[in-house]
């Protein structure tokens, strides 16, 4: 009787393995049929991301080069300022 048991326990786990397997079968078809219906939205939404993307990356990168630029502007006239003092 306890030998039932136990086949039934395995019978019962590798269902529930099939079952998984076969959902995810079946999600990587529907995505994959949806993907291949809508390749042009999928593109242009790529498209536009990497466009949003890179916009962000040259605003970021133009905001640390002003803010370098002030703060070795600031550097300089300090510099100079000190060498003034220093001359008199």
């Amino acid at each position: 009787m306890g030998d039932l048991n136990v086949v039934g326990q395995a019978q019962n786990v590798a269902g529930g393995t099939a079952m998984k397997v076969g959902s995810g079968i079946t999600v990587f078809s529907a995505v994959g049929t949806w993907l291949t219906t809508n390749a042009d939205l999928v593109g242009v939404l790529a498209i536009l991301i990497g466009t949003a993307i890179g916009i962000a990356g040259f605003v970021h990168n133009r905001r640390m080069a002003n803010c370098r630029e002030r703060r070795e502007q600031i550097e300089h006239e300090l510099r100079v300022a000190h060498l003034r003092a220093e001359a008199k």
